[in-house]
């Protein structure tokens, strides 16, 4: 579940504060709904510009892949 993760690196942030308030530390499974809802936001926004990213260099490689098929094809090399 993409919101636990979110909470978890949020905690783990937390941890390493010098005074973190105890509302930081909270598990996912005992924040409100609307915290729960925050943080299951969070991931779906971070995995879809991840998705985009992959998919853009997929793209691109793809590309780069025709390049050298089309370069080495023309010196013979590949049928």
């Amino acid at each position: 579940d993409l919101g636990r993760i979110v909470r978890l690196a949020w905690i783990g942030w937390a941890l390493e504060q010098p005074a973190p308030k105890q509302s930081w530390l909270t598990p996912y499974d005992y924040l409100s709904e609307r915290d729960r809802e925050a943080d299951r936001r969070i991931g779906e926004t971070v995995q879809v510009a991840v998705l985009k990213e992959l998919r853009d260099r997929i793209k691109e490689l793809e590309k780069e892949v025709e390049f050298w098929k089309a370069s080495f094809s023309a010196m013979g090399e590949i049928k």
